[in-house]
């Protein structure tokens, strides 16, 4: 499945927002972490993921979120 169960709770929330369409900056200040500890984990999630980028570690995301992305209000996204 991807290797989505290894992700740390941090590294699922930062995948999350990524998914949601959060830039790199935006999720630095909502985690208040760097936005080089973002970067960082960023790169954690594409090893365990075997993802080469985050658009598609953001894929395997949804993938394994189906129910949520069902039940996504989309303006609370825009």
């Amino acid at each position: 499945m991807y290797g989505f169960e290894t992700l740390t709770p941090r590294q699922k929330r930062i995948l999350q927002l990524l998914a949601y369409g959060k830039k790199v900056n935006e999720i630095a200040q909502l985690t208040y972490i760097a936005p080089a500890t973002v970067r960082t984990h960023i790169d954690a999630i594409n090893d365990k993921l075997g993802s080469s980028s985050k658009i598609q570690a953001m894929l395997i995301y949804w993938c394994n979120n189906i129910e949520e992305l069902k039940n996504i209000n989309i303006e609370e996204i825009i």
